[in-house]
C-alpha cells in the first residue's frame, strides 16, 4: 500500500468519515486489508468455492457496472464524498463523487479522465516521491 493511501485513510478516520472499500481484488484479500485499515464496509470480487476448493467462478467487482450497483445501495451524499481509483472500472465511481482522485491511474483511465474533462485529482506515487498532476498531466509537487 502506498504512503499517500495510508495517510489519506488515516486522515479520513480522524475526521470521522466512513471508509468504504470497493475493489476488484479478491474478497479474501480485501477483507484482510479492510480489517487492518479499519474500513467500515468493503465490497470485492467474490471467488466462489465448494468445500474449501475454488470452483473457478467469480462474481466480479472490477468493472464500472458492478461498482455502480454497489454505489446505488449506499446511503451517502455523493457530492460530499471522496473516491479513489486506478483503472477504467473506477471511472463511473470517480464521476459520481464530488472529490475524485485517480491514484497511479493506468493509461486508459487517464485518457478517459482527459477525454471527459473530469475534474479529478491525479496522484502518482513512486518510491518515496508523491506527484500530483494537473489535468494536462503536468507535474505539481
Amino acid at each position: 500500500m502506498y504512503r499517500f493511501t495510508r495517510d489519506r485513510i488515516k486522515w479520513y478516520k480522524e475526521q470521522g468519515h466512513k471508509i468504504i472499500f470497493i475493489s476488484g481484488s479478491p474478497d479474501f484479500l480485501v477483507e484482510k486489508m479492510a480489517e487492518k485499515l479499519g474500513a467500515d464496509l468493503w465490497f470485492a470480487s467474490q471467488y466462489l468455492n465448494d468445500c474449501d476448493k475454488y470452483s473457478g467462478e467469480v462474481i466480479p467487482m472490477w468493472d464500472s457496472v458492478s461498482k455502480l450497483q454497489v454505489l446505488k445501495q449506499l446511503s451517502i451524499n455523493f457530492e460530499e464524498s471522496y473516491a479513489y481509483g486506478d483503472t477504467t472500472g473506477d471511472f463511473t465511481m470517480l464521476q459520481s463523487v464530488g472529490y475524485p482522485t485517480a491514484i497511479n491511474p493506468n493509461k486508459k483511465l487517464l485518457d478517459m479522465i482527459r477525454k471527459e474533462k473530469l475534474d479529478c485529482n491525479i496522484i502518482i506515487e513512486r518510491k518515496d516521491v508523491i506527484y500530483k498532476l494537473d489535468e494536462l498531466g503536468h507535474g505539481i509537487y
